[in-house]
């Protein structure tokens, strides 16, 4: 059976903001318009970062004409999540799922709480069977450091940029959906594949080899982990982007055995490059009928497993903090202009009190000020309530699903995230769901059983009473 080839590209399809643009989505058309003559023979093509629907339907358009007449765009949010997934074969099944925690609302330069990023989804009609493909663009990275290792199990040292929470819980979500995905389909293989900004040996990447073993790294398994495989400001790349320093970020990963991957889509036939980042393709072995799936590839030891939960852990309860912090200081911000849109509203019935008059030339600014004031507080509320407070409510239950996973993993005692933003319950303080010795939910459980046996039996308070500090 032939490889199935997969083929990942971000092609940096940004309106107005990308140069050359709609000049280099025409030669990408071009190239999927003549892949069959080419006899480069695609079967799947991720893209990532396609947010214009006139790019989308020139796409498609020209996709159709090598045989990737499948194709499913995931839309959403604002401006769409850029998600395109084209295929040989038949899609019998999409989904989209939309990341919760998805950036700083306040970093309109960065934009990527706008965007809408998530995972696409799409159930492939594969001859060797269903496959399950997934399609997904993770928070950038825009300052590239990172802090020294420490422990024993030699974990990757976090990324220090103020998105890496953010990033690292995309990561985990990712990672359960996935998971969640695979278990219920029964498909016989997957494929995840895109832009993760994160580039191999990162705490970012070893966490998703934990939580999805099951995958290999298509690039490392054709070439090995000594390969750099720039896919972003690769040596000659004509749009090398200013503050991205040259790592291999794109991915083909994937359950399958790989016959080899390399890079394509260098440089279009005019010279310049088809985008900031180079594409990325696998020629994956398919099972044939009858034959065993490709043996997994062997899992992180549980101890390694433990610290690296344990410190995606820390990075997202940072960032928890600094959103809850950032939550409390746009209302407050909110409400000091609300006060200053009340000030100028009374302004000029002040002025006359105190004997004095606005020059007429002047009347209007009052006015106009106390309208600015109001608009701003409204704007500052809103961000601060519900995208700050959302933003922290999606830290919040990533770190609390971490810290589920690490005690899972025997990591420490009974811990929940309870309460208000960022609050907490700590081993054996008896917070509802803590597990802890005299935690609430047994506490409740035993008063429910006194409850009912004086019900039933007509006992004293007292004696029930009694009888159940017996029991404990």
């Amino acid at each position: 059976m032939a490889p199935l080839q997969v083929l990942t590209l971000n092609c940096w399809g940004l309106w107005l903001l990308s140069k050359k643009r709609y000049n280099r989505i025409l030669h990408l058309c071009e190239f999927l318009a003549n892949d069959a003559k080419e006899k480069h023979e695609l079967d799947l093509v991720l893209l990532q970062e396609v947010w214009c629907d006139c790019d989308v339907d020139l796409i498609i358009s020209a996709a159709k004409l090598s045989g990737l007449v499948h194709a499913t765009h995931y839309r959403s949010g604002i401006f769409g999540a850029g998600l395109l997934t084209l295929s040989r074969y038949p899609i019998t099944d999409t989904d989209f799922h939309l990341y919760m925690a998805a950036g700083d609302p306040a970093s309109i330069g960065c934009g990527d709480y706008y965007a809408a990023k998530g995972v696409g989804y799409a159930r492939v009609a594969a001859p060797s069977g269903p496959i399950d493909v997934f399609n997904t663009h993770l928070h950038a990275n825009y300052h590239h450091t990172y802090d020294k290792p420490s422990g024993p199990d030699a974990v990757p040292a976090p990324s220090t940029d103020d998105y890496a929470a953010f990033r690292m819980a995309q990561v985990l979500e990712l990672a359960r959906y996935v998971n969640a995905v695979s278990r219920s389909s029964g498909s016989g293989g997957a494929v995840l594949g895109g832009d993760l900004n994160c580039k191999p040996g990162t705490l970012e990447q070893e966490v998703l080899r934990a939580l999805l073993p099951q995958l290999r790294d298509a690039w490392q398994e054709a070439h090995g982990p000594a390969a750099d495989g720039f896919t972003c400001k690769a040596p000659g790349n004509t749009f090398p982007p200013r503050r991205q320093p040259p790592e291999r970020i794109d991915y083909v990963l994937t359950t399958f055995g790989v016959a080899g991957c390399d890079i394509q889509l260098e440089h279009t036939p005019e010279g310049h490059s088809y985008s900031d980042h180079v594409a990325v393709r696998a020629l994956l072995r398919l099972p044939g009928p009858g034959a065993p799936s490709a043996a997994p590839p062997p899992a992180p030891a549980p101890a390694r497993r433990l610290a690296l939960l344990s410190a995606a852990e820390r990075v997202v309860g940072g960032g928890l903090e600094r959103a809850a912090q950032a939550s409390s200081g746009h209302i407050m911000f909110s409400a000091i202009m609300a006060v200053q849109a009340l000030g100028f509203c009374f302004f000029a019935q002040l002025m006359r009190l105190l004997g004095k008059s606005l020059h007429p030339s002047a009347a209007f600014a009052p006015p106009l000020a106390a309208i600015v004031c109001a608009a701003g507080a409204a704007i500052f509320f809103v961000m601060g309530v519900a995208a700050d407070g959302g933003q922290a409510r999606a830290l919040q239950q990533a770190t609390q699903q971490l810290g589920v996973m690490v005690e899972a993993a025997g990591g420490r005692a009974g811990r929940v995230v309870t309460g208000g933003v960022g609050g907490s319950g700590e081993p054996g303080s008896g917070a509802p769901g803590s597990g802890a010795p005299g935690g609430g939910a047994r506490q409740e459980e035993e008063e429910r059983v006194e409850r009912a046996e004086r019900r039933k039996g007509g006992a004293e308070p007292g004696a029930a009473a009694a009888g159940g500090k017996k029991k404990k």
